[in-house]
């Protein structure tokens, strides 16, 4: 039986993103999202190797054409990130520093600006990735960390904005 990882599973594949360099740099933990027009959005932690004084930012690419392609968006000045869609609008939880704060910001053009970061659960937090759903409340859901410690869901955050205040976003690094 030849060896599954020497030949890709997928042959017809397309690389979303590189990072600068891969002796420096990877991609922890990334993260994707459809938007309702058929989008797809990929939040990907980009942190500098632990022998390097480098930082960590977040970088955004978006497909439009079913992923054949991708464009880069603003890198965000965040450790971790998690888009996803409720009722039409694209939120992410982000962490400014990993195990920080559980904070949202949101996007209403497509993930090109966010609004600042809104804390939705103080810190330390260990996960911000677990998948969210929506209910028929209208409110995202998270079978992750539950600050109750109980083994229930937890609801995370209302569908409607964070208030807005300026755009941010970093330079890609």
């Amino acid at each position: 039986m030849p060896n599954p990882n020497i030949t890709p599973l997928a042959q017809d594949f397309a690389i979303a993103a590189r990072v600068p360099d891969p002796g420096l740099y990877f991609f922890h933990d990334p993260n994707l999202a459809r938007l309702d027009d058929g989008a797809l959005l990929i939040a990907a932690p980009e942190w500098g190797r632990r022998h390097t004084n480098l930082g960590r930012s977040l970088r955004i690419v978006r497909s439009t054409d079913g992923g054949k392609t991708w464009d880069d968006l603003p890198t965000l000045p965040y450790e971790e990130g998690r888009p996803f869609v409720v009722d039409g609008q694209l939120l992410m939880f982000v962490q400014e520093r990993s195990h920080g704060d559980f904070q949202i910001v949101a996007s209403h053009d497509r993930g090109e600006t966010w609004t600042a970061p809104h804390t939705v659960l103080p810190g330390p937090i260990w996960n911000i990735s677990t998948a969210p759903t929506s209910t028929s409340a209208g409110r995202a859901r998270s079978s992750g960390w539950n600050p109750t410690r109980s083994r229930s869901p937890t609801s995370t955050t209302p569908t409607s904005a964070p208030s807005t205040a300026s755009p941010t976003s970093a330079p890609s690094p």
